[in-house]
């Protein structure tokens, strides 16, 4: 009942999915109904079976101003999911956090959806080795990489496979799988819908868990790469630090940290 009261303490006004339940009406439940909720929340964690209705998204195109009205690519998408999903989905993030934290599980360089760490990280670290490398007259080269429509583009087969290799099993394990299978969403323009869609690959855009599956996913990527890394959800950087020996700007060495 703790974890329940915390998740719905955290959330903020916005709109609802589908089946019209707001944050505001759980605030405003009494102690018999959020019994009722819990019971419910319980009961899918048990079995694994996450409800079809909460795997339903409501997908909402706003257009980007400047970009032609034509293309698909000049619209933001805006996805409304089931409020009471996001509500257990706070839980559930809240224990899978604990669990990366504790047995530290994410690699150091990422800071993106991590306790206590930010995107400042990253940049004052950056600051950092470019102030020491100005110094000593040497070069510091840092290549930006953002990886384009991530989330759509996840394998839902890799990231299931990365979580048991993680150690992430039993009644977590169940209802992530649960909850990625059958995603289906539906396009809204004005008061009309379009047929529903069931993606085959990607993560639920706006959903609260797919952010912490995301940096579980891309977890083991600095592993191959000999470069200073930090990664921030879909975007990474790299740099190398070069120590200039010749007046024609010749590069003579190039760290492997």
């Amino acid at each position: 009942m703790d974890e329940l009261k915390t998740a719905i303490s955290e959330t903020k006004n916005t709109a609802p999915g589908h089946d019209q339940l707001c944050y505001k009406m759980f605030k405003h439940l009494s102690h018999d109904c959020l019994e009722t909720v819990l019971f419910l929340f319980n009961n899918i964690w048990s079995t694994g079976v996450v409800p079809q209705s909460w795997l339903h998204s409501i997908f909402i195109p706003i257009y980007r101003p400047g970009k032609p009205s034509n293309l698909p690519s000049s619209y933001r998408p805006i996805f409304l999911t089931s409020n009471t999903c996001k509500i257990m989905e706070k839980m559930v993030v809240n224990r899978l956090k604990w669990y990366l934290e504790f047995y530290s599980l994410l690699n150091y360089v990422q800071s993106g959806f991590c306790h206590r760490r930010k995107t400042t990280d990253h940049i004052m670290h950056l600051h950092d080795i470019v102030t020491k490398s100005l110094a000593n007259k040497h070069h510091v080269l840092a290549v930006f990489i953002d990886i384009e429509k991530a989330y759509d583009k996840v394998s839902k087969d890799a990231l299931l496979l990365k979580l048991l290799k993680t150690g992430i099993n039993g009644n977590m394990f169940s209802f992530i799988r649960s909850f990625l299978s059958n995603q289906s969403f539906q396009v809204r323009v004005g008061s009309s819908l379009s047929q529903t869609k069931y993606p085959a690959n990607g993560i639920p855009q706006g959903s609260i868990l797919c952010p912490v599956l995301f940096s579980i996913l891309i977890n083991d990527l600095p592993g191959g790469i000999r470069t200073r890394t930090a990664l921030y959800a879909d975007m990474q950087l790299h740099y190398i630090c070069c120590m200039q020996t010749s007046r024609f700007g010749r590069v003579d060495r190039v760290s492997d940290n």
